[in-house]
């Protein structure tokens, strides 16, 4: 029976080590200049949006639709410092965008797969 107690407690301490930082567009942050593919992540991974101040905001969406932009929910604002870190919670699809422009036309929309 203690066996099993440390090997939960070890498999809990390795889930808790393998939590990344996944960094939204790489080198060049969040922004406008590229096409976002989908992302993969595990829950407890956190997204890191680096962009300039002044520039671009983080809105969760419902999908990336460009019509679900208008109910989209504020997660950082224009002016916010950053990198703005959002931990991954809950398994499924999520959807961001910066609704400081037209993200339909610049394309900085981007899907998050979480598992």
């Amino acid at each position: 029976m203690a066996w099993l107690l440390l090997l939960a407690g070890l498999l809990a301490a390795i889930a808790c080590v393998q939590a990344a930082d996944v960094v939204i567009g790489g080198d060049g942050g969040w922004n406008n200049d590229q096409m976002y593919n989908p992302i993969y992540a595990k829950m407890g991974d956190v997204l890191v949006f680096n962009y300039k101040s002044g520039r671009h905001n983080v809105m969760q969406t419902s999908s990336l639709s460009c019509s679900a932009l208008s109910q989209a929910k504020s997660l950082a604002a224009t002016n916010d410092p950053t990198p703005i870190r959002v931990p991954l919670t809950a398994a499924g699809p999520t959807y961001y965008a910066c609704s400081v422009e037209d993200p339909c036309d610049d394309g900085q929309l981007v899907q998050v797969n979480t598992t």
